[in-house]
């Protein structure tokens, strides 16, 4: 079977297919599954979807007793979509590592990623930093979205050149990190807003970064956490 052009222009997954041997052989003989050449999932699955019961149509209920609509996700899902390409740099075939549980929060960011044209890698919450770091040495992710409750085990995974941006968290005030943790370049976010910047940059001693706070932030808060960070790093280290 000959593989069509791809529209992605970070070619790994393609890369590192089985040989073609190696391949089941694909049957497409009926109507339903006469798929066009290129096709995006998230369009199929979801903005069908929405043509076929309408926008307002429960989409998905959570343990909690949360229910989405199809609209919600939608709207989730293209906001997902618009940060991981205009914030975060992704290009068609980037591959994006999802942690986090099942809940809503977590289709949306599924849908976002293959909306921007992503390689989604989703992982189980209960997978440790061993485990994640083996993931990860084989689908070589550059961007983790990640909920909030569960960033220990992928900080000490430590996964070089790896974007982590959390979600999720208790309110909008909620503090949350993004960038390279390993390299000492990431920053503090609270309600879409940066109050502070970690990095090497600012001096040339190997073993020193700086942190610099806005004069309204909790400078106490941000320090406790970029020492907890380290210490982390350290242990990890041994």
């Amino acid at each position: 079977m000959l593989l069509s052009p791809s529209a992605h222009v970070d070619s790994f997954a393609r890369e590192h297919l089985p040989t073609p041997e190696q391949w089941p052989e694909l049957v497409f003989d009926l109507p339903e599954l006469a798929y066009p050449t290129r096709l995006n999932c998230a369009e199929e699955l979801l903005e069908a979807s929405i043509a076929r019961y309408g926008s307002d149509r429960t989409c998905l209920r959570a343990a909690d007793g949360t229910v989405w609509t199809y609209e919600q996700v939608r709207e989730s899902a293209n906001r997902i979509a618009r940060v991981l390409t205009e914030d975060l740099g992704l290009v068609p075939g980037n591959r994006v590592l999802l942690r986090g549980p099942n809940n809503p929060m977590l289709v949306a960011t599924w849908f976002g990623v293959l909306r921007a044209g992503g390689v989604v890698v989703t992982t189980m919450p209960l997978l440790r930093a061993g485990e994640l770091r083996t993931i990860a040495e084989i689908c070589g992710p550059t961007i983790a979205l990640c909920d909030a409750r569960f960033t220990d085990d992928l900080v000490k995974a430590e996964l070089d050149g790896l974007a982590l941006t959390t979600y999720g968290g208790s309110g909008p005030d909620d503090l949350t990190v993004e960038g390279e943790l390993w390299e000492h370049e990431y920053f503090f976010v609270r309600g879409g807003k940066t109050v502070a910047a970690v990095s090497k940059r600012w001096w040339t001693m190997a073993d020193t970064y700086g942190v610099d706070v806005l004069d309204d932030e909790d400078h106490v808060l941000i320090l406790a956490s970029t020492v907890v960070i380290d210490l982390v790093q350290e242990d990890e280290r041994g």
